[in-house]
């Protein structure tokens, strides 16, 4: 049961889980580091959708790795492959801070702040919590600055201050927006992947070409 004093703490981890929901277009899938910092994949045959988009939901107790989203779908094999390759490791480098400022603030929210309330008070629990948010928010202004122009780090300054359990989810909220459009992410996930996750994901999209085909096949445009 959750006591009244502890709803405070359950707004932001509401916030928090919906912020792990990844939309992705029919020709993306999802690459994302598990709790081992091993990369893996999501992608099924027959997805949830919202909005003609698939939805995923990453583990909301791996706030301190990194997501992709990557297209299956390209041309061009051998041109980005190498360039694919690095780009998810350069931006997984540079997220490394922010994993660390989400990691703080998860434990902050979610472990911390409830604790100091059931066995003090909410009113100490606010005092102590908010300014040590604030601080880790401006530190991830700070980090964020060194790649993103200002306005974009005010604007995240600002949502992260009005919506604090938008803060654990951070490093992933930055990689996952990151533009890959480019990159071929059959060939990425073919040299950062385990042999066997890249043949499960593979087989995966075979099986989605196959199904498209004979959607085709039935219903010719």
């Amino acid at each position: 049961m959750i006591l009244p004093e502890q709803i405070i703490w359950v707004i932001p981890g509401l916030f928090y889980l919906l912020d792990n929901f990844v939309t992705l277009q029919t020709s993306q899938f999802l690459f994302f580091q598990d709790s081992t910092y091993r990369w893996r994949s999501k992608l099924d045959v027959f997805p949830f959708t919202w909005k003609s988009k698939s939805l995923y939901w990453l583990n909301p107790l791996t706030p301190y790795t990194c997501a992709f989203k990557l297209n299956w779908s390209y041309t061009d094999a051998q041109a980005f492959q190498k360039v694919g390759e690095s780009r998810i490791l350069l931006w997984t480098h540079s997220a490394k801070c922010l994993t660390l400022t989400g990691t703080l603030s998860f434990i902050l929210l979610f472990l911390v702040g409830p604790l100091i309330t059931h066995f003090d008070s909410l009113t100490d629990a606010i005092l102590i919590i908010t300014p040590i948010h604030i601080l880790l928010v401006f530190c991830t202004g700070a980090i964020l600055a060194k790649k993103k122009d200002q306005a974009y780090v005010w604007k995240v300054i600002f949502e992260l201050i009005l919506c604090p359990g938008y803060l654990p989810n951070i490093s992933r909220r930055y990689t996952i927006d990151v533009n890959l459009q480019n990159t071929n992410g059959i060939a990425v996930a073919q040299q950062l992947m385990s042999s066997e996750d890249a043949k499960e994901l593979f087989d995966r999209i075979n099986e989605i070409v196959s199904e498209q085909s004979a959607s085709d096949l039935e219903h010719p445009k």
